[in-house]
C-alpha cells in the first residue's frame, strides 16, 4: 500500500502557499519589485519608499547579500533573473557614474546593456519599469534645462544615460523615466559640493563657499528623490520627466541655510576659487512638490 504522506505534504504546501498569497493580498501589498542599485544613495531611500507604498520591494546587487543578485556587466546574470520570482515592476538605480575621464564604452555594459537586458526582463514579465536617468543629458553646462531643452550630452555619463533613455523608449515597455538633478542629503556622494558641506557640518566643521557664491541651483532631497519614484509608480506615470527642488537658492544661501540648521551663528569659511554657474532644472509638475531646503537640512539634523 503507498503511503499517503507525500500527497498529505504536496497538500499542505499548496494550502499554505494559497495562505500565504492571501496573507499578502491581506496586508495590501502590491506586487513584487526589483530595486537596482539598491545599496546606493537614492537606492536606500528609494526601498524605505516603495516599502511604505506596499511593494514587496526585491533588493539587486552586485553581490546578491541582500536579495538578489545582479551583474548588469554580466548579460547572463540579467538573463538568470527569469528563474526567479516574476516581478511586477522594475526600478531601475543603478549605473556607473564615472568620474575619472571614462569614455562611453567604459561605461556602455554598465549602464546601456544592463539597461536592455532589464528591459527584456520587463518584456517578459510585463512589468512596468522605472529608470533614473539625469538631467544632464541636455548639458553639463546648460543653465535653464526645461523640458523643450535639447538633448545635448556633453559627458561619457550623460551620453552612456541617452543611450539608455533611447532603449527605454523602443521597447515598448510600460515605462517612466525620470530625470535627475544633483541629489543631496546625509552621506550623499562627494561629487556634489553640498553633501560635502552636510558632512563638513555634521562634524562640526563650517562648510567651505569656493567664489562668490552666486550660482543658482535646485538639488532635491534624498528623500524627495524616492518619492518621486514611488509617486511615479504609484500613478502610473508615462514618459520623461524632470525631478528637482521646487525651490531655487543660491549657493550662498544653501550654505546659510546649512549653517543656520547644524552651526547657529556661524557661516560658511569663503576662499577664493571660480565662480560656478547658474544650472536650474524645470521640475515636472507632474510630480509631488519636494520639501524646502530648510525643511530637508532640519530632517537630516534631527535623524
Amino acid at each position: 500500500m503507498r503511503s499517503f504522506l507525500p500527497y498529505l505534504g504536496r497538500w499542505w504546501l499548496r494550502t499554505r502557499h494559497h495562505a500565504d498569497c492571501e496573507e499578502i493580498a491581506g496586508a495590501g501589498l502590491k506586487g513584487n519589485l526589483l530595486l537596482t542599485g539598491a545599496h546606493g544613495f537614492v537606492g536606500r531611500a528609494a526601498a524605505d519608499a516603495l516599502t511604505s507604498q506596499g511593494w514587496q520591494v526585491h533588493l539587486a546587487t552586485r553581490i546578491g547579500d541582500a536579495g538578489v543578485r545582479l551583474d548588469l556587466e554580466d548579460p547572463m546574470s540579467c538573463a538568470e533573473l527569469l528563474n526567479g520570482p516574476r516581478m511586477d515592476a522594475i526600478v531601475h538605480l543603478a549605473a556607473k557614474v564615472g568620474l575619472s575621464g571614462e569614455s562611453v564604452s567604459d561605461l556602455f555594459a554598465a549602464n546601456v546593456a544592463g539597461t536592455a537586458g532589464l528591459l527584456l526582463a520587463a518584456q517578459r514579465w510585463n512589468a512596468r519599469f522605472v529608470f533614473a536617468s539625469t538631467a544632464i543629458v541636455c548639458g553639463s553646462k546648460t543653465a535653464d534645462i526645461t523640458p523643450s531643452s535639447p538633448v545635448n550630452p556633453d559627458s561619457a555619463y550623460g551620453n552612456s544615460k541617452w543611450l539608455a533613455e533611447q532603449l527605454v523608449a523602443a521597447s515598448g515597455v510600460d515605462a517612466v523615466t525620470l530625470r535627475f538633478g544633483g541629489v543631496f542629503g546625509a552621506d550623499g556622494p562627494t561629487h556634489l559640493g553640498l553633501n560635502r558641506a552636510i558632512t563638513a557640518a555634521q562634524q562640526g566643521r563650517r562648510p567651505q563657499l569656493v567664489g562668490g557664491g552666486g550660482a543658482r541651483r535646485n538639488y532635491i532631497y534624498v528623500k524627495d528623490a524616492a518619492l518621486s519614484i514611488a509617486h511615479a509608480l504609484e500613478n502610473d506615470i508615462r514618459g520623461t520627466h524632470f525631478a528637482a527642488g521646487s525651490e531655487i537658492s543660491t549657493l550662498d544661501e544653501m550654505l546659510r541655510a546649512l549653517c543656520d540648521v547644524f552651526l547657529p551663528g556661524q557661516t560658511p569659511e569663503r576662499v577664493n576659487g571660480m565662480d560656478a554657474a547658474d544650472q536650474v532644472i524645470q521640475a515636472s509638475p507632474i510630480l509631488p512638490r519636494t520639501r524646502s531646503l530648510h525643511e530637508a537640512l532640519t530632517d537630516i539634523r534631527r535623524a
